[in-house]
């Protein structure tokens, strides 16, 4: 959480996210509501105000973590898109100081974001979304399956060898990152990822 400079807001019961651009320039910050009713009413994550002043951004003008994880990701070769801010940061807990992870901040990738990875001096793009189906053969996870293809893997594919962490084994309940189970799980998880 130091590495990552999350705070918590108390009087709003909030965790606060700064995100910073690919050279470490603070670009927004995010609120994560921990209230249940804020998060029933759809607003998960909220822009953060300071001193009168919104500090939102643009979330798909930037892959989140890119500023902490660019040596380790070049590194490897290799880099593991998340949805959440979380997922990223529990990576490297699991791996401190080799963390591979970025986060796209939801469920697709934008045009930006693609250059931001083709920058990058890397061959191979782990997509690690969260779990949306129950059980493999369901139209939602066919569905999903179908999603991945078209927001990750078409855009991708033409400049990276693409995988997917698809849960084949039910090791993670729905709505969960696949790094939310741990790093055996997640370790369990990587291994038996899919090439598209």
């Amino acid at each position: 959480m130091k590495k990552y400079e999350i705070r918590y807001n108390l009087m709003d019961n909030q965790i606060i996210i700064p995100h910073r651009d690919k050279d470490g320039k603070l670009i927004g910050v995010r609120g994560r509501n921990l209230n249940k009713k804020d998060v029933d009413d759809g607003k998960k994550y909220m822009p953060i105000y300071h001193n009168g002043k919104v500090l939102k951004h643009l979330t798909g003008a930037n892959l989140y973590g890119l500023d902490k994880n660019k040596e380790s990701i070049e590194r490897a070769k290799t880099c593991i898109l998340f949805e959440s801010e979380k997922s990223v940061q529990q990576l490297d807990t699991m791996f401190p100081n080799a963390s591979i992870g970025l986060c796209v901040s939801g469920s697709n990738l934008t045009q930006y974001q693609l250059e931001l990875l083709k920058d990058l001096e890397i061959d191979e793009v782990i997509v690690a979304v969260d779990k949306e189906f129950e059980k493999i053969g369901e139209e939602k996870e066919i569905f999903y399956a179908d999603k991945i293809k078209k927001v990750f893997r078409d855009k991708l594919a033409p400049f990276f060898r693409v995988s997917v962490i698809w849960d084949t084994s039910n090791l993670l309940d729905l709505k969960d990152s696949p790094s939310d189970k741990g790093s055996d799980v997640f370790l369990e998880l990587l291994n038996s990822r899919i090439f598209l």
